[in-house]
Parts: structure tokens; sequence; C-alpha cells
């Protein structure tokens, strides 16, 4: 939730998979590896990032069991971008919950 308030402050719209590699490490586990790009309203590109997904198959269901991601960084230099190009440095500062 808290992630989803930031993407709406920030100004994201859409989300696309970019790339996707999945690998079945036994009959009941998978890792899925995605690449996302996130949008703004015009569709121009915010920031993209890669998350590895450890999927488990609960009766007949995927359920996910971990995830790693490099998100923060880009998500952090989206922000600084958006405070200097709005001449607001420091701005977006307050945009991050300290639990993220």
């Amino acid at each position: 939730e808290q992630l989803l308030g930031v993407y709406a402050r920030i100004g994201v719209k859409s989300a696309h998979v970019l790339e996707r590699v999945v690998a079945e490490l036994s009959p009941r586990l998978y890792q899925a590896t995605l690449r996302w790009a996130l949008h703004d309203a015009a569709e121009n590109l915010l920031y993209d990032f890669d998350a590895s997904y450890t999927l488990v198959n609960v009766d007949g269901a995927l359920a996910i069991t971990a995830l790693a991601h490099n998100e923060l960084p880009r998500l952090r230099a989206c922000l600084a971008l958006l405070s200097h190009e709005a001449g607001e440095e420091g701005r977006w500062a307050s945009v991050l919950p300290p639990s993220i």
C-alpha cells in the first residue's frame, strides 16, 4: 500500500513488463525475474527496475514466497530528478515513508 501511494504521488500511471525469465527449480518451485518499466500519464519512462520472485505451487496455485529487487535506488534517483526539474530540491524527500 505504501509503495502504491508513492507511485501515485510521483505520477506513475502504468507499469509494463519489458523482460520475463522463468526457471523451474523443482516441480513445485519456480523463480520468475521481471524487468518492469514505470510510466507517467504521457507514457514517459519514469524508471525501470528488476524484480525476482520465488514462487511455490500450493494446491495448484502459485504463491510468492520471496521477492528481491533493485527498485529503491531507481526510485530515489527518480525522486531526485523530479525535484531538480521542479527546482524544488528536497521537496520529494518526504515522499518515501521510513519503512520503504
